[in-house]
């Protein structure tokens, strides 16, 4: 009965220790260095049980690599919707599909405020920023 509730685990060379969150929620929860702003973030990556993250790695890579052309319309679009957002916002997670990045991908990235403690998510299509969620 006891390994019915045990949780698999993972070492993946992307996203850290990984736990697998379970066949109903389909994501691993891991911690990732998102060098372009090197710090460590949490990351929810989308997959099951047996997955090679092959996909979910290549698009990580993308949007390390373009992070610096994608943050400012990002940061530009929390600014717009929240005025009171202000420099000190860092990446704080990602969400990441279950595929290679194309332009109709969907996925999240939040940023925290330590001056304020708010919490901004933008949801993502691609590598244009949607819309913002706003947590304080």
């Amino acid at each position: 009965m006891l390994s019915w509730f045990k949780r698999v685990r993972k070492d993946d060379p992307v996203f850290g220790s990984m736990l697998y969150m379970g066949d109903k929620l389909q994501y691993w929860e891991g911690n990732a260095h998102f060098a372009p702003v090197g710090t460590n973030i949490e990351v929810f990556v989308d997959g099951i049980s047996g997955d090679n993250m092959n996909d979910q790695h290549q698009f990580f890579e993308r949007v390390c690599e373009n992070w610096s052309q994608w943050s400012v319309p990002i940061l530009e679009k929390v600014r717009q919707r929240h005025p009171e957002a202000n420099d000190d916002m860092q990446v704080s997670s990602m969400n990441i599909p279950r595929s290679r990045f194309a332009d109709d991908s969907e996925w999240q990235v939040s940023f925290s405020a330590k001056s304020s403690g708010n919490f901004y998510t933008v949801n993502m299509r691609g590598a244009n920023p949607e819309s913002v969620e706003w947590d304080c």
